[in-house]
C-alpha cells in the first residue's frame, strides 16, 4: 500500500504537445521554403539562358527603325 502523501498519478502537461507541434510546423515551413527557393532559382536560370553576357537577348531581329 502506497504512503498517504504519495500522488496517485503523475500530472499531465500540455506544453510538450505545443512544443512538438511548433517544431513540426517549423520543419514543414522550412521544407516548403526550400522547395520554393529551388523553383525560383531554376526559373531565374532559365531566364538567364536567353540573355548574353551583357544582359541583352540572344535572338535579335533584323528590323530597321526609320
Amino acid at each position: 500500500m502506497p504512503p498517504d502523501n504519495a500522488p496517485e498519478s503523475l500530472p499531465t502537461y500540455r506544453w510538450p504537445y505545443f512544443l512538438g507541434a511548433l517544431v513540426l510546423l517549423g520543419i514543414v515551413i522550412g521544407i516548403m521554403w526550400t522547395l520554393w527557393s529551388i523553383r525560383m532559382t531554376t526559373d531565374q536560370r532559365k531566364e538567364r539562358e536567353r540573355l548574353d553576357d551583357f544582359g541583352h537577348p540572344k535572338t535579335q531581329t533584323n528590323e530597321v527603325v526609320q
